[in-house]
């Protein structure tokens, strides 16, 4: 699939002769204003969504289903036209669609191509909100779902729920059992895991030596030693203790990422780091959101906080000397924080500010406070 959008891409569509597929659309023509196009744009966004995702090209002539020609459509607003384009679909479809993108690539006589990423959606199935069909793509046209069809789509998006459960249950198992990508110290730690949907029932993989050159997946404490090879991926160390490791950052090949924390500051009194914690997730995010954008990763995503191996630890207070606790212990041995359903499109600084605070009073919550009244980092 097009990861992006230029006169280069363009170029070679047409020097190809590239067909239309299950994830490439053509349109010669559109026109915001004529309902009939608007409603061929929401039903292929729909059926895009209800597949694999795909690319819309409005603009671009075709002959027998393969490119012909850049007429291009006349856009005087650029931004105008994708905020309508955004509405027009994200209103046309129920459950509403996010994560939209759209480029305007100029053409000839100030003409341009408009490009419309429509994502394979996990929210679904989506049906239009006119005449309530639920379209699904096919090879290179759109269908309606039959009733076996559509019960599959309802089942495949409870699939994709399990998988990523399954996936964090598996991580936990490891730890646990000592069977993490490296030796890590045995002491009270942290999972932090971000999980693509779009990994679920694909055997596709990232570029790991893309990955393993990126500074958006090296640790957030130590000097990021790497990137070590194994069978699931790469593997960067951060700090290390005794010979152990206490944080590293791995990227898996269907690019799933996993950090692991040891939250005992070693202070001379166990307990547990949370700001520690809060810190090194607030460093990590926003790089991985960002690095996996530059994979080609599509979202949304299932992020995630465990606390494993914390049974009878309380957290610790930050201030010197003593490091005093506070809350109550941990009754269990595992802790999984609730998981966060991520939307890059809809994750901005405040968006992102927000999560971090959540996360935050989550952690408190954990061991018996507030966060709000009662607040130790």
């Amino acid at each position: 699939m097009l990861t992006r959008l230029d006169n280069g891409v363009l170029q070679a569509l047409l020097d190809s002769a590239a067909r239309e597929s299950a994830e490439l659309d053509f349109k010669s023509d559109f026109n915001a204003d004529n309902a009939d196009h608007r409603r061929g744009l929401i039903e292929d966004a729909c059926a895009f969504a209800n597949a694999r995702g795909g690319w819309l090209l409005l603009g671009v002539a075709e002959e027998a289903g393969s490119v012909s020609g850049l007429p291009g459509l006349e856009v005087a607003d650029p931004d105008a036209l994708r905020l309508r384009l955004i509405q027009m679909v994200e209103t046309g479809l129920e459950p509403r669609l996010s994560g939209l993108r759209i480029d305007c690539v100029p053409v000839a006589d100030g003409r341009h191509v408009v490009g419309i990423r429509v994502p394979q959606s996990w929210s679904g199935p989506h049906r239009t909100v006119g005449q309530r069909r639920f379209m699904v793509r096919g090879d290179s046209t759109n269908s309606e779902y039959d009733i076996l069809g559509l019960r599959q789509a309802f089942l495949a998006r409870d699939h994709a729920a399990q998988v990523w459960e399954a996936f964090r249950n598996e991580r936990i198992s490891r730890y646990y059992a000592n069977r993490l990508p490296l030796v890590v110290a045995a002491e009270p730690a942290a999972l932090i895991h971000l999980y693509p949907l779009s990994a679920v029932g694909t055997a596709a993989g990232i570029d790991l030596a893309t990955a393993a050159r990126s500074p958006a997946f090296l640790p957030a404490r130590g000097n990021g030693w790497g990137p070590r090879h194994h069978l699931e991926g790469i593997v960067h160390r951060g700090e290390e203790h005794d010979a152990a490791s206490t944080h590293y950052v791995h990227i898996f090949r269907n690019g799933a990422l996993e950090s692991f924390l040891a939250l005992d500051p070693h202070v001379g009194n166990p307990g547990l780091a949370l700001s520690r914690l809060q810190a090194t997730v607030e460093t990590l995010l926003p790089r991985w959101l960002e690095g996996v954008s530059d994979l080609a990763v599509a979202g949304p995503f299932q992020f995630a906080v465990t606390l494993v191996g914390v049974q009878g630890m309380q957290p610790l207070r930050d201030e010197p000397p003593r490091y005093s606790t506070w809350g109550n212990a941990a009754r269990e041995d595992t802790l999984p924080l609730p998981a966060r359903y991520l939307d890059p499109s809809e994750i901005d600084a405040g968006a992102m500010e927000l999560l971090l605070e959540e996360l935050r009073v989550v952690l408190h919550h954990a061991f018996g406070r507030d966060g709000i009244r009662s607040r130790y980092f």
